[in-house]
């Protein structure tokens, strides 16, 4: 078979977007913050242009897609939630970030009663939007001897994408940065969300340490949400390529662009909820039982600056060798062309 793969960017959740796009053509996916997964796909075409595949690009809709067969590959972007896609006896493949399942254990680690509560409170909303229907419909398909395409984790990748010149790591002049919102904008109720309590946990700590530590160079800026910490991409990916660190905390779930966008400039990455995902497990990333241990954890590791050289390679090796678009992209072709409920020449 020598027939072009085509490329959809398809959304019918908040908005109502298709429109086919070439990952050959840089930016294409630009406008929608997704940069990385075009970046994806551009390797994946040069390497396989006529698989004669049909890739949808989409964000939240795990309802339905524009077109079925063995020859639809999904690739699911940003569903906090990790819902259950209702196509999956539909297509050939579904690869998606944030997770393939939600998490629950690693939020019962820290904070308050509150914050637990909150967090349980988020678990039980999250499997209630077609998490629990979804799975409970792929179960009872596969009891019926339906064939489910194959579900496969993959980086959420970088949103801020301005080129910046590296900086050598000892020539960075901030020790520590961090650029974001507090409160989550989309809360509609009086309970706070996890996110806002787990970073006014994490702002807490971090001017306690600018407080006992004023001459540690730390940048710390404040903003209404994650976009408008990125609006200025240029000054944010500079504050992220001058720093040694970076507060990493959970979002509406707990992954996030920041530990991506961190390790992509060799920034070592500061994280207390880390999720259960294999683009994190043995990285080069400094965990934190809680944030209330920031200070200590930072003043120690300054000590030894051997160590944090070490990490610095390490994280631009991690997200060269297990992150990169090209990586990823690999990994695409081969769980597509080795899988053999995806139709390929």
């Amino acid at each position: 078979m020598n027939t072009p793969n085509t490329y959809i960017y398809f959304r019918d959740d908040f908005e109502k977007i298709t429109q086919q796009f070439d990952p050959l053509e840089v930016g294409c996916l630009a406008v929608y913050g997704y940069s990385y997964i075009e970046g994806v796909l551009r390797n994946f075409e040069k390497n396989n242009p006529n698989a004669g595949l049909i890739f949808y690009v989409t964000a939240w809709t795990v309802h339905y897609l524009p077109s079925y067969g063995a020859n639809v590959i999904a690739i699911i972007m940003q569903d906090e939630w990790s819902r259950e896609a209702k196509y999956r006896d539909k297509v050939g493949a579904v690869f998606r970030t944030c997770g393939l399942a939600p998490s629950l254990v690693p939020t019962l680690k820290h904070g308050s009663i509150l914050e637990l509560s909150t967090n349980v409170l988020s678990f039980l909303r999250t499997v209630s939007k077609d998490g629990i229907s979804g799975r409970i419909r792929s179960c009872l398909l596969k009891t019926q001897g339906k064939k489910l395409a194959p579900l496969y984790d993959i980086p959420l990748g970088f949103y801020a994408n301005e080129p910046v010149e590296y900086t050598p790591f000892d020539e960075r002049p901030n020790i520590l940065s961090f650029a974001g919102s507090i409160q989550h904008r989309v809360a509609k109720t009086r309970v706070p969300s996890p996110k806002t309590l787990a970073r006014q946990r994490m702002v807490q700590a971090l001017q306690s340490c600018i407080a006992n530590n004023p001459k540690l160079p730390i940048v710390y800026r404040e903003t209404s949400c994650y976009k408008a910490s990125v609006q200025n991409t240029a000054s944010y990916c500079n504050e992220m390529m001058n720093s040694k660190f970076c507060l990493v905390p959970r979002g509406a779930n707990l992954e996030t662009f920041r530990f991506y966008e961190a390790i992509r400039f060799g920034c070592i990455p500061i994280i207390e909820h880390c999720p259960d995902l294999p683009y994190y497990k043995n990285a080069p990333l400094v965990k934190l039982n809680d944030w209330s241990q920031l200070e200590t954890t930072l003043l120690s590791l300054l000590d030894k600056p051997d160590v944090l050289r070490q990490m610095h390679q390490d994280a631009l090796a991690w997200w060269h060798n297990v992150c990169a678009e090209t990586t990823i992209a690999e990994q695409l072709s081969s769980h597509c062309f080795k899988n053999t409920h995806v139709y390929a020449s």
